[in-house]
């Protein structure tokens, strides 16, 4: 896919970054989003800059874990409520199907970084089964991520408890160690 390459550089020996078991590290844009998910899952660019993480080849996977990077203009953001702009999300279940139960908002704050996310269920119109989907906003500085995850409800057991080590694993606005500064494209930059 054009604009996508996929490189793997060597951390310092001291990083300290360690997965869950069973689990890997991915990092996007030189640290500005960190999380862990299930080994043997593929990585997927996409058109428009985000990165769909499925636990098999695409059309033959179960789930998506979807994540996209923006780095906002350095001014000051806490008044752009993460939870307004999460109400005001175009694209949710509700533009893909009949939602037939909708979750509360869930607000989370690690230090600096805020993550506000809500689930959902709704029927897939082509597939005829009930999917399960979760969206994310987080924001720590000038770095904010959209985070979503899906699948179907039927395997609910095999993965309800990826979406909560995602966001318990979750780093945001920090850079790698040892892998020096990058200059990065910001939201407004001309």
């Amino acid at each position: 896919m054009p604009g996508w390459q996929r490189r793997t550089y060597k951390l310092e020996a001291n990083h300290k970054w360690k997965a869950k078991p069973g689990y890997q590290i991915f990092v996007a844009d030189w640290g500005a989003v960190r999380f862990d998910f299930p080994r043997g899952w593929i990585s997927v660019p996409q058109e428009g800059g985000s990165i769909r993480l499925c636990d098999g080849k695409p059309p033959d996977n179960d789930c998506a874990l979807e994540v996209s990077v923006m780095h906002l203009a350095p001014i000051d953001w806490t008044d752009l409520s993460l939870t307004y702009l999460l109400k005001e999300l175009k694209d949710g279940p509700e533009e893909r199907g009949p939602v037939t139960w909708n979750g509360e908002i869930v607000e989370e704050k690690r230090g600096e970084l805020e993550i506000v996310w809500k689930s959902s269920r709704w029927i897939d119109p082509s597939e005829k089964r009930e999917a399960h989907s979760f969206f994310c906003l987080a924001r720590r500085k000038h770095t904010q991520i959209l985070l979503t995850f899906d699948y179907w409800v039927d395997d609910e057991e095999k993965f309800g408890k990826v979406w909560r080590d995602v966001l318990d694993s979750l780093a945001v606005g920090e850079q790698p160690p040892g892998l020096g500064q990058r200059r990065r494209r910001v939201v407004g930059d001309s």
